[in-house]
Order: C-alpha cells, then structure tokens, then sequence
C-alpha cells in the first residue's frame, strides 16, 4: 500500500513539468565551477517554514504557504534560477521518519504525502525542478538515524538548520557526516535562529571548540544572509531590488504563482544583460550623465504586509 501511494504522488507530481529555467548561470560572470558542485540541504521546520505545534498546522493548500519564512521563497526561487535543484534537499526530522503518513478519512485509512512535502509543494519548489525523492526524513536530530549520516550519504557541501545538534551532527558525528565533502568545496553550515537558539547543546555532549566546527560554522537570523553567502544575489542587483520584489510577491504573503517564477527569471537575466551592455558604454563615454534614477517607490512596490530583512552586499 505504501509503495502504490507513493507511485500515486510521484505520478501526480510528474504530470506538471518543471518550468525550464534559462541559462543564467553562463551570463553571469558569478556562476563558476561552485554552481557545479554545490549540494545544498536546509531543515523544514524553523528554517523554510515558521514552526507550528502539530495540532495548529494548516492542511489546507490555500493556508499552508501562509507558515513560510520570510525570506525562504526568494531564496529558493534564485537558487532555482542559478542552479539545478536536483542538487538541492530538504532534511527534516518527524516522529514517524516516513514520506507518506496515515491519513483517517470517511471510515478508511489513507497514505498520503508527509506535511512537509506538501507544504514544499506550496512553496514551488517541485515546480522549480527539485525531485519529491530529495526531501529526506528522519526521526533522530543526531546519531545513527540522524541528519550526519543523511548528509554523508548526499555528499552534501552547504547546511543550514535552526538546531545545533543537527548542524554538529552534519559536521561532526561520528555515525556519518559531510565535513569532507563541506571542506572540500569550501562549504559552510549555518545555525539559523535567534540568537538565544546558538550554542543550546553545544558543551553538552557537543564541543564547540572542535575545529571543524569553527571552521565551517556560520550563525544568522535570516536568509537573506545566506543567500549572499550562497552568491544568489546578481551583483548587479546591489539594491536589492529583485530580492524585494520575490519577496513581496511569493509567500508567505501571497501564494506561490509560476508567473511569479517567469517574472524573477527574466529580471535576473535583464539584469545581467544591461550590465553588460552598459559596461563598455560607460567606458568609452566615461564623462557622459546617465539619467536621473527613479525613487524607491518606483522601483520597489510597498507590500501589503511588512517584508523580510533585505540582504545587503558587504564592502571587502
């Protein structure tokens, strides 16, 4: 029964095609061999989407990309952009550890999709290309049937997760982890959360002082920032200005649209393209004034709803 639900889900799935992406990564002078290479996995719960108690979740579609995190569609969305999303994947630990759950309705026991997974279809990432068999779950934050040995088995080479034991896990566990496949590509992992979520278990069990840890261990409290250590960002979007507008017009404020996918696509790589274009104007008429820019108002829309913290490039 398991395995025709799951051949039921994935036939479903399989009936939408991922929405081809262009080419961005070769206009961009940013993409090099690291969009090759990078294996990206994120937790579910307190890092892509708001964490709910189990019994205040919504089942509804029409509710569920309401418990995004701000800042996690745009940041799916430029991954998508610039890189394949079968290299990306989603961690998460539930009780039961399964992809299909046991759903009670009109009398009969039905199996249908984990909640993750259908809030991850909420959010558009299938729609981006990200296979259902890339959201992995587990019943244990660490150990034998915990996050490290996930990660080894991905070769994953960047993490990011609202717990400190799944990020030692990641890092350090002596059951399985990925520092080899991190520090090989110069990877990180990223402790995600406010700022009295850090270090919670580390000393119990968990040192801080190990060197892998210092080495490879990041901390924020939005993902904007990570998406700027990811290198998502156009750098010829130092405003902002696209991150702002994915941001205003996906989850968690209003739902996920493909046009919305098109959009964000097209303006990265209009982006790109003028700054191609104007670097050799700006060259060979060094003394010549552009034109007045346009306020913010014009350029970025105020949402309905406050928007996410806005990545900033820092100056070396």
């Amino acid at each position: 029964m398991l395995l025709m639900a799951q051949a039921q889900w994935e036939a479903g799935t399989a009936g939408r095609k991922p929405l081809p992406l262009c080419d961005i990564a070769t206009m961009s002078r940013s993409s090099t061999h690291a969009s090759e290479v990078m294996r990206l996995g994120m937790d579910l719960g307190g890092v892509l989407c708001m964490k709910q108690r189990h019994a205040e979740r919504s089942d509804d579609p029409n509710d569920m990309y309401k418990l995004a995190m701000p800042g996690a569609y745009p940041l799916m969305l430029l991954y998508g952009i610039k890189h394949d999303l079968k290299n990306f994947f989603v961690i998460s630990r539930t009780n039961s550890g399964q992809p299909l759950v046991p759903m009670k309705q009109r009398h009969q026991t039905i199996w249908v999709p984990a909640w993750g997974t259908r809030f991850l279809k909420e959010l558009g990432v299938l729609d981006l290309g990200m296979p259902v068999e890339n959201v992995r779950y587990c019943t244990q934050c660490h150990g034998k049937f915990g996050k490290g040995p996930i990660a080894k088995g991905l070769g994953l080479t960047h993490f990011v997760d609202d717990k400190d034991d799944c990020v030692w896990s990641v890092l350090c566990d002596d059951r399985g982890n990925a520092h080899n496949t991190i520090d090989e590509h110069g990877g990180f992992v990223a402790l995600f959360g406010p700022d009295h979520h850090f270090y919670r278990h580390f000393g119990q069990g968990f040192p801080r002082d190990d060197a892998r840890v210092t080495k490879h261990m990041r901390r924020t409290n939005h993902l904007g920032e990570v998406a700027m250590w990811l290198d998502l960002l156009p750098d010829c979007d130092a405003s902002g200005q696209v991150w702002d507008w994915i941001s205003e017009h996906g989850p968690p404020f209003v739902p996920h649209s493909r046009k919305t996918l098109h959009a964000a696509r097209q303006m990265v790589a209009q982006l790109i393209v003028d700054t191609q274009v104007e670097a050799p104007m700006a060259l060979s008429q060094p003394d010549a004034a552009g034109p007045e820019p346009e306020s913010e108002d014009m350029l970025v829309p105020v949402p309905a709803e406050p928007s996410p913290p806005r990545p900033t490039r820092r100056m070396a």
